[in-house]
């Protein structure tokens, strides 16, 4: 689980591993910032966002001791944009 700043946007996402929150990482970013469906496609052929190999490493060797996912109360957290 992770805080991403894209731009004036921040958000926070999760993936089972290194390779998933990369991709989630990817798909707010797409969603965050409204991308026309038609782009989609051409962007999702290579990651928008790859870390540096040592932030790779930091990710791949995280230990996670168990998984949860939850929901967020949007009337708690007004400023929060769901995808």
């Amino acid at each position: 689980m992770g805080t991403v700043k894209a731009g004036d946007k921040e958000f926070v996402t999760q993936g089972k591993d290194a390779d998933d929150f990369i991709e989630m990482v990817n798909e707010s970013v797409i969603v965050s910032f409204d991308v026309p469906r038609e782009y989609v496609e051409i962007l999702s052929k290579s990651y928008l966002f790859y870390p540096p190999p040592a932030e790779l490493n930091k990710l791949k060797n995280s230990a996670v001791t168990a998984s949860s996912f939850g929901t967020i109360n949007a009337l708690k957290s007004p400023g929060l944009q769901t995808a």
